[in-house]
């Protein structure tokens, strides 16, 4: 599932609205090629944090981007994540126990295969504390992921590799040190992929996606 870049030139936005929709401010980050904003949060002290790709700011063809903004949506900092081909990121989620950040996403440079599933955890200053790959000789790709009560994360996305019939959905679990607990593939005969998840009062976990597999 290895990403196209557009010939053409993304920033990374923020378009923030008052409750009857009137704009409040906006601004543009990026610089001469491809950087594409696709997730954003509020933090605590009412600033925002971004990831999504780079192209102007990578090591390579893309890195995992990151940007920290304050409330007005000033640029505080930014940092590139990635080595030397394509790497981006789906979502990002704040990290209360250190304040610092838990991204998933995806990663060409790292890992046993042509895309893994790439988790990544930083400090309250972007910086990398640690990273793992979710993958192998196949296809995978991390498309949300969210914090656990027992202090560690649940990552859902898509796998295709030996064992599957075509596209399932990949369930993957890590302790708070980024240790892999357990992986799940969850599908049947068709396409299927993982797009949110939540954890549920019984310790068990809510996803959403899509099927080709099941319904009408």
């Amino acid at each position: 599932m290895k990403r196209k870049l557009l010939q053409s030139v993304f920033f990374f936005v923020i378009l923030a609205t008052s409750a009857n929709a009137q704009i409040q401010f906006s601004k543009e980050y990026g610089g001469i090629y491809n950087d594409d904003g696709r997730w954003m949060e509020q933090l605590p002290d009412s600033g925002f944090i971004m990831t999504g790709g780079s192209s102007t700011y990578s090591n390579g063809q893309t890195d995992i981007w990151l940007v920290r903004a304050d409330a007005y949506g000033n640029q505080l900092w930014t940092k590139s994540i990635g080595g030397t081909e394509f790497d981006f990121a789906n979502m990002v989620k704040h990290t209360p126990v250190d304040n610092g950040f838990i991204i998933c996403g995806l990663t060409n440079s790292y890992g046993g295969g042509d895309n893994d599933g790439w988790i990544v955890k930083t400090d309250e200053n972007g910086n990398t504390l640690w990273s793992r790959t979710v993958g192998d000789a196949g296809l995978q790709e991390l498309e949300a992921i969210t914090l656990t009560s027992d202090g560690g994360y649940v990552a859902v996305g898509v796998n295709y590799t030996t064992g599957t019939v075509y596209y399932d959905v990949l369930l993957v679990k890590l302790n708070s040190a980024g240790v892999i607990q357990w992986q799940r593939n969850i599908g049947g005969g068709g396409f299927e992929i993982g797009n949110s998840i939540q954890e549920t009062a019984d310790d068990g976990f809510i996803l959403a996606g899509q099927s080709y597999s099941y319904g009408s």
